[in-house]
């Protein structure tokens, strides 16, 4: 660092007090992230120059003036100065609006002193969430030819039964005028297991977008447990935690629940084959993310099978299309969200779906995971 700027280096005006020395402005000035010095009051005492050209700012412009109005969400009701001023520190995401339109950063704030002054850095995530898109459509590209095979493969299986079916009929195969119940259940039954493959399938590659909207976790939750339990009266127990913690996020409940409903009917399904099946949900929250975690103590999976659980038409069940859990991770991305699986073989497998409760959504994409 320059010696000469160190020693001319002057504390910018705050109005009276300057919880920061001289050589902290300097290293603000080096600094490549946007670093904002606000006073009690919630105004900028100080910027530096990347932040100055994060938020579009022309020189000088920012001294003085209100922070919360500059750091403006997308996400209604957010406020990360207010947020900044009540926590010693916090680190998150948040995507802002600008004049560019919006726009992603990491977010680090440092309360300091009494009355409180709050340090503040903002890390540009744009390109690195570009890289990430691009990643994606790279995997989706990838996955094409796993897609091909895999739906050749499970539809041959239903059109084999139509034709044979089909053929029997036109060899004149029945009795009379009356076509035989087993052959026109056949042709049903394999017509409706196309549609079946079809329908996920659309719904695994189609373009989403989420609706977000400010949703308690327990309602969403909780018609999925009553729904996957009733219908046919499980002698799976499912047992329910912490769904009166009053937990909020930010999410599209409808697709939401399509995760919860398919990770839950996998561990149903899982435990059915057990002694004393029981499936586990639980609600609660790790750091500033809500956590969802889903215990089946049915068989397990192994190491390898694990690896492909998101994998399109990847399947340990003996009915299914494979396209569950791909469209789990779909969605979860879409939410920026994470899921953790742990399962070891003979002792069943946990589901860990952990949704940030204020969503940065990535841009619309097609799923690129397999499944169960």
């Amino acid at each position: 660092m320059d010696r000469s700027r160190l020693k001319h280096a002057r504390t910018p005006e705050t109005n009276g007090a300057a919880p920061l020395p001289a050589l902290a402005h300097t290293l603000m000035a080096d600094a490549d992230s946007a670093v904002l010095l606000l006073d009690p009051h919630g105004r900028i005492a100080s910027i530096n120059a990347a932040g100055e050209r994060l938020l579009a700012l022309g020189r000088g412009r920012a001294r003085g003036r209100e922070a919360a109005a500059l750091l403006r969400t997308v996400v209604a009701g957010d406020d990360v100065v207010r947020d900044a001023f009540r926590a010693p520190r916090l680190e998150r995401e948040a995507v802002l609006h600008s004049a560019a339109g919006e726009l992603p950063v990491r977010l680090h704030s440092y309360r300091i002193g009494r009355p409180p002054w709050v340090l503040l850095t903002l890390r540009d995530l744009t390109q690195m969430r570009r890289m990430q898109q691009e990643l994606r459509r790279h995997e989706r590209l990838a996955t094409l030819g796993q897609l091909s095979a895999g739906v050749a493969h499970e539809i041959r299986n239903p059109l084999g039964g139509i034709k044979m079916a089909t053929r029997l009929l036109a060899a004149g195969g029945y009795d009379g005028d009356r076509i035989p119940v087993e052959m026109a259940q056949s042709i049903v039954a394999g017509i409706v297991e196309i549609e079946r493959i079809i329908a996920d399938l659309l719904e695994y590659a189609r373009d989403t977008r989420l609706d977000l909207g400010e949703y308690p976790l327990d309602r969403v939750l909780a018609p999925v447990i009553d729904a996957v339990q009733a219908p046919d009266e499980r002698r799976v127990r499912i047992e329910a935690h912490g769904l009166d913690a009053g937990i909020m996020a930010m999410v599209d409940g409808p697709r939401l629940r399509q995760v919860f409903t398919n990770v839950l009917k996998n561990a149903v399904e899982a435990s059915e084959s057990v002694m004393n099946p029981r499936v586990d949900v639980r609600l609660g929250l790790r750091n500033d993310a809500a956590v969802v975690e889903i215990v089946d103590n049915g068989p397990g999976m192994t190491a390898e099978q694990r690896s492909k659980v998101f994998r399109p038409f990847f399947t340990t069940k003996s009915t299914g299309t494979g396209l569950g859990m791909p469209i789990v991770k779909k969605i979860m991305d879409l939410h920026g969200g994470e899921i953790e699986i742990d399962s070891t073989p003979g002792r069943g497998t946990a589901v860990r779906l952990i949704i940030p409760r204020l969503a940065s959504p990535a841009p619309a994409a097609a799923g690129t995971g397999g499944g169960s």
